[in-house]
């Protein structure tokens, strides 16, 4: 069996800054208490009152790839966060002629909903590199990002990297670069394998999954503004959700042409 596996790692220091919780009806309906004010996380330990690590399908499954997020696949140590993505060819036939993948990620989140505010966050995109101060060579076939999500799309804002290259007649997508993206998914119940309030900007960074660089975007009720390194990139006014979502460190695979 063929088998890939690469890691994204996050730097300590990852914060918080939320300065509007929200009081819509939606929010209101969620379980989750609403995130504290502010804090700060240096990962050197994983604390279970401010994350939660999945165990449970992932996005990305298809008749060509059964993706899972693996509770075995988060690590902690010497000040840093791993999440881990393994893929391995099955060697079982599926319908269209092809094997079946299995894709087995990683996906930390808060179980507190946060709303308006500033995220930033120092991560490395995934790579084949185990090692956070050695070169990696990118892989195809995964996604890492950090965004704020609230299902079905109602809320998501996110930092993704696709290692992926493609290009069709919608445009061109190579793996170094990084992907500014919102939804606000206004109609929940009818829309549900593609979210139309969608704004995105693609930017270049050469070195996404070879270097650390900090993240962040600053949330406001009319805009929301991407920076990389304290240095602005971008400014979305459209599309810009309302209610509060969790925050997510997700790696997870896919086999789909178009994206991963």
């Amino acid at each position: 069996m063929l088998s890939k596996i690469r890691q994204m790692i996050l730097a300590p220091a990852f914060a918080v800054a939320i300065f509007g919780l929200l009081g819509s009806s939606a929010a209101q309906a969620q379980v989750p208490p609403l995130c504290p004010g502010a804090w700060v996380d240096d990962f050197n330990t994983l604390d279970p009152t401010r994350w939660l690590v999945a165990n449970e399908p992932a996005p990305g499954s298809s008749v060509t790839n059964l993706g899972f997020y693996d509770p075995n696949n988060v690590g902690v140590g010497d000040g840093l966060l791993t999440l881990t993505l393994t893929q391995t060819d099955t060697g079982v036939p599926n319908s269209d002629g092809n094997t079946v993948w299995e894709s087995r990620g990683a996906l930390i989140y808060t179980p507190d909903l946060c709303g308006y505010g500033t995220y930033e966050w120092t991560m490395r995109m995934g790579s084949s590199s185990i090692n956070p101060l050695q070169p990696g060579n990118n892989v195809s076939g995964g996604v890492s990002g950090g965004l704020v999500f609230l299902n079905p799309s109602v809320t998501e804002i996110v930092f993704e990297h696709s290692a992926h290259s493609w290009q069709n007649g919608n445009g061109h997508s190579a793996p170094e670069s990084i992907w500014f993206v919102n939804f606000h998914n206004v109609a929940p119940l009818e829309v549900v394998d593609e979210v139309e309030e969608q704004t995105f900007t693609e930017h270049p960074l050469a070195d996404v999954y070879q270097s650390f660089h900090h993240y962040k975007f600053i949330w406001k009720p009319d805009s929301i503004t991407y920076c990389i390194d304290n240095r602005r990139i971008t400014v979305h006014t459209d599309d810009v959700p309302s209610d509060p979502g969790h925050f997510m460190i997700s790696y997870f695979g896919r086999n789909f042409a178009l994206w991963g």
